[in-house]
């Protein structure tokens, strides 16, 4: 695009919806004026005229300013105090006229009068940032609005580039096992035993089968039998969490929010007990390296739309088996040691009971179905599976209606 294109494209923006009415009105008395001589159009053209040039004689000069916005965290946790601030300098060499600054802050815009400003001077305004839902809330980009008082034309200027501020889920710390069924030799002592690790344990009387290399040859020779080496089986776990983001599994969405800061909790309480973790999503795997990544990308996960889900069309089934086919991917995940289903109130549990056959019998699978928004409904043939903690089969599930209440309820249907 040439200068001359974007010089355009500018000067089209300045006239807002007033401002082209006004000048079409002046256009067409100003075309009726001359065939007709009559004195009335000309002198009402002359007046729009008249208007339009007051008008555009509050847009002339050029704004020098130095714009900054200033965010004192870039992470917070949902209901947490976010503040901003806003700092405007003169970069001019003269005193600029008044002007109107737009600061969008999430779904909304602040609009506040900036006074007129000396070389050097500063103006500050503070500002808040919503924090009361999970998500990113985009600060900036920065404008600088001039115009007329009639709010016919005005000029626009972007100072700022726009920042994000990721709101974070709540999350609870939960008391989960440090050892879990996969071996490894860097996990925590199980109290198995077996031949073969690092944790020594105590000797025994060789029988066919062992490993010649833990034979303890120097007790051999003392007691003139073979006895070879026992060790304590270490083991580390790796826990699996799937969340479900499908809407059809939600009856509001307030219980995916449950969802998500549940999954949350569980995977970083995991992550703290140095398990391996892994997250899967129906939208995809999300980061675990870092606690911080994996708040992050829990922010980043779109929220629910109450009134879309009233009108949403009913694809439980289908959405459902999207969660078995994660379970059919943690399946296949070396070592998972114990799985945990995030879901709200309309998860089929019959689709998970699917999902969780592709795991082996021994590793256990906890279902969380979030309660707590308003609307939710408990369905009238699976009473017992949405209150505290009951069995569904080879499924422990937990009935979630409060966050505070997880601790509580992982220990009772602890992996």
């Amino acid at each position: 695009m040439s200068a001359l294109q974007r010089l355009a494209r500018r000067a089209l923006r300045v006239p807002s919806a007033a401002g082209w009415a006004l000048l079409a009105a002046t256009a067409v008395l100003t075309a009726a004026a001359g065939p007709t001589g009559w004195v009335e159009l000309r002198a009402g053209a002359l007046a729009g005229a008249a208007v339009l040039v007051v008008a555009g004689l509050f847009t002339l000069g050029r704004s020098d300013y130095r714009v900054e916005v200033v965010v004192h965290a870039d992470r917070v946790v949902v209901g947490e105090r976010a503040i901003g601030e806003l700092r405007i300098t003169c970069a001019a060499r003269h005193r600029l006229l008044p002007a109107r600054i737009d600061l969008p802050v999430g779904d909304l815009t602040a609009s506040f009068p900036l006074p007129s400003l000396a070389p050097g001077q500063v103006h500050e305004e503070g500002f808040l940032l919503p924090t009361d839902r999970r998500g990113v809330v985009v600060v900036g980009p920065v404008s600088s609005v001039r115009g007329d008082p009639l709010g016919l034309l005005r000029r626009t200027v972007r100072w700022t580039a726009p920042q994000s501020v990721r709101v974070h889920p709540r999350t609870v710390r939960l008391d989960l096992p440090a050892t879990g069924r996969s071996p490894d030799l860097d996990g925590a002592a199980s109290g198995s035993l077996t031949s073969s690790d690092i944790a020594f344990h105590a000797l025994r009387q060789y029988v066919p089968g062992d490993d010649r290399r833990h034979v303890h040859w120097r007790t051999s020779a003392r007691t003139g039998e073979l006895v070879v080496r026992q060790y304590d089986e270490s083991r580390r776990a790796h826990v699996v969490v799937v969340l479900s983001t499908a809407p059809a599994d939600y009856a509001s969405a307030a219980e995916l929010e449950l969802a998500i800061s549940a999954a949350g909790s569980w995977a970083l309480s995991a992550m703290r007990s140095e398990q391996r973790t892994t997250v899967l999503t129906t939208r995809g795997p999300l980061p675990t390296a870092t606690p911080r990544a994996l708040l992050d990308s829990l922010a980043d996960l779109p929220a629910l739309d109450d009134n879309a889900l009233a009108h949403r069309s009913q694809k439980a089934d289908d959405d459902a088996g999207g969660v078995a086919v994660l379970l059919r991917d943690a399946a296949r995940r070396s070592g998972a040691s114990g799985t945990v289903v995030l879901t709200g109130a309309h998860g089929a549990l019959a689709q998970v009971q699917r999902g969780a056959r592709a795991l082996p019998v021994d590793v256990p699978v906890v279902v969380v179905r979030a309660l707590g928004g308003e609307g939710a409904r408990i369905p009238a043939q699976q009473p017992s599976a949405l209150a505290g903690v009951s069995a569904s089969g080879r499924l422990a599930v937990v009935g979630l209606t409060d966050l505070l209440a997880l601790p509580r309820a992982a220990r009772a249907a602890s992996l």
